[in-house]
This record gives structure tokens, sequence and C-alpha cells, in this order.
């Protein structure tokens, strides 16, 4: 009885990693052919504040955020994302890009690597120009194919000097880019992610950093509308993480 009991156990046991560490990734398929529709939109740039958490976004009617409240009332849908554990920036971003979860098999490479490559909304565009920090736009750079994504990376916040960057960087290429179609802009911003886990949310230099961001955010915006007054350009903000009080 004690064997077959140890036995019972041990099958039950391992049902839970072939459950739950299964990848996720179906490997084969045959990508979707596209429609005759008209696309809405020709670009979308897509801005991922890391570690920005609802609760800090919509405090007492989003005063924190006027700009960008006032961009999504005029302009846009406003939701709430959910996220589930581990709420880290690979799985995040892999979920938002990506469109699944984390693979669960990519523990056996320390979280750093995909044992199996899977597809981005990045190798659907005709090319992803990508700013942000270099951990996170290397998840993307080593399965985007076909030389689809040029990244800058930066060591630390995104700051005016890189908004800069990216208008000196446009304005070289705006003639090529008007007529393009299926481009992507991935803005990645690090500077509230930092700001939490040094000062945590609530605190002073947290939301002085998330005026900043809210000020950048419509800089962006309003960027891109000169660069391309086509009304062709679509735009999603959001966050990879939300963040306790008690972060470290």
């Amino acid at each position: 009885m004690i064997i077959q009991a140890i036995f019972i156990h041990i099958i039950l046991l391992g049902s839970i990693f072939v459950i739950y560490f299964r990848s996720p990734v179906i490997t084969g398929l045959s990508p979707i052919p596209n429609n005759q529709l008209r696309p809405p939109a020709k670009r979308l740039v897509l801005l991922v504040t890391d570690g920005l958490r609802s609760q800090s976004f919509f405090e007492n009617d989003c005063q924190h955020v006027p700009n960008i409240k006032k961009l999504f009332l005029e302009q846009g849908i406003l939701g709430i994302s959910q996220t589930r554990v581990p709420t880290e920036s690979r799985p995040g971003h892999i979920a938002l890009i990506a469109g699944l979860y984390e693979d669960p098999s990519a523990v056996t490479r320390g979280w750093k690597n995909n044992p199996i490559d899977f597809d981005t909304v990045f190798n659907r565009s005709s090319m992803t120009y990508a700013w942000g920090a270099h951990d996170v736009l290397s998840i993307f750079s080593k399965i985007t194919t076909d030389g689809r994504m040029l990244i800058d990376s930066y060591d630390h916040d995104w700051t005016s000097r890189e908004v800069a960057k990216l208008s000196s960087w446009t304005r070289g290429k705006r003639a090529e880019l008007q007529n393009e179609k299926r481009l992507v802009f991935f803005l990645h911003l690090l500077g509230l992610d930092s700001a939490g886990h040094i000062h945590k949310p609530g605190t002073p230099e947290f939301y002085e950093n998330l005026h900043i961001t809210d000020r950048g955010v419509l800089d962006i915006y309003e960027y891109f509308e000169r660069v391309f007054p086509d009304k062709k350009t679509a735009y999603v903000l959001t966050s990879d993480h939300g963040m306790t009080d008690s972060v470290r």
C-alpha cells in the first residue's frame, strides 16, 4: 500500500508539470492571409509605460496624467489591462506583443530565452522601429526575422534627449515613411518602473516622474501627428505590469 501511495503521488506531482509547464507555443501554423478590407490605420505607435499601475493612473480622476486623460477623452478608448504572475517586464511584453503568456519551458534558460521561437506583431509588420531598454528589446530582436526590426536602446530613462533623437531620426526618413504601410513604432518607457523600485509608488519622486511621462506622451503624440498628418496612425498606451506599495 505504501508503494502504491508513493507511486500515485509521483503521478499526481508529475501531472502538475505536464499541465502547467507545457509550452503554449503552437508550431507549424501558417499565417492567416490578409483580408481585402482597407485597414483603419497605416501605422501603429505602441507606448509601454513600464511598471505603471492603474491605481496611480486613475488616482483622483487622473490628476497626475492630465495630458493623457485629455487624449483618451478626445481621441481614444480607455480600459484597464490585467496582468498575471509573474509581473515582470519579460512576460508582460511577450503577452502584449506576441499574444501569449510566457513559455514555462523558458525556466530552463533562466527566463532569458525561449526554447521555442514564437511569432509577434513585429514579424507581421513591414518594419518595426523600437526604442527602449536593451533587456526588453533583445527579447524580440532575436526572433524578429528578415531584418524587420531596427532598435535603439538606452541605459537609463527615456528623456527629452531621446525624444530629440527620435525627432531627428524620423525627420530624415519622413518622405520614405509617409506612404509605408504596416509600420510599428515601439517605445518602451522605463522611467516609472525605475522610480517605483527606487522611491516606491505614491512618493513625490514617483509622481514627478509620472508627470514627466505624461508630458512626454503628449509630445510624442503631437510629434507623430505632425510627421504623419494623414490621420492614419493608431496609438496604444499600456503597461506591462503594475506595482505594489511594498515593491523593493
